[in-house]
């Protein structure tokens, strides 16, 4: 995404915050997830569909090249 551009986000707020099961003063990097992620498609150049969803799964290709790290 480009800071100069403007892009409309769609914000769909999770319906079971994990926020108050927090304990702040024990934070361990990796263990604690947002109750969002940020999803966007990249097509044709630019960034589109730009949505702020609940954390969740997400589905990948299996022929996808970073599952393929020894192919050249």
């Amino acid at each position: 995404m480009n800071a100069t551009e403007n892009y409309s986000i769609r914000v769909e707020p999770t319906q079971n915050s994990r926020l108050s099961q927090v304990d702040f003063d024990n934070l361990k990097f990796g263990k604690i997830l947002s109750d969002h992620m940020l999803v966007a498609n990249y097509d044709d150049g630019e960034w589109k569909d730009v949505s702020i969803v609940p954390y969740g799964d997400i589905s990948i290709s299996p022929s996808m090249s970073a599952l393929h790290y020894g192919q050249a």
